[in-house]
C-alpha cells in the first residue's frame, strides 16, 4: 500500500515512506517490494523474477528471462543484440 491508497508500486520501484521510489540501475525490487536487490549478471534491468534487457556482450533469452554472455566472434547478424 503507498499512502493512503490501496495501490503497489511498479515492479522497478519501492515503498519508502508510503511513496513509491525508483531502484537504481541495475536494481530492481524485490518481489515484496521492500528493497532494490541486484539485477543477475549481464542484466541491465529486471523486474523480480526476470531480465527485461541485457548489457552490452550478453543477449535476453525470452524463454527462461535470462541474459547469456554471447559467444566469442558472433557477430549481430548470427545472434540477435550480440556484437562483438
Amino acid at each position: 500500500m503507498v499512502g493512503t491508497a490501496c495501490q503497489t508500486c511498479p515492479s522497478s520501484e519501492i515503498e519508502v515512506n508510503g511513496q513509491c521510489t525508483s531502484c537504481p540501475a541495475h536494481t530492481c525490487a524485490n518481489p515484496a517490494g521492500t528493497a532494490c536487490v541486484s539485477c543477475a549478471q549481464g542484466c541491465d534491468s529486471c523486474n523480480s523474477t526476470n531480465c527485461l534487457s541485457c548489457s552490452a556482450g550478453y543477449f535476453l533469452d525470452s524463454y527462461t528471462g535470462t541474459c547469456s554472455q554471447c559467444p566469442a566472434n558472433v557477430s549481430a547478424s548470427c545472434l540477435l543484440f550480440c556484437s562483438m
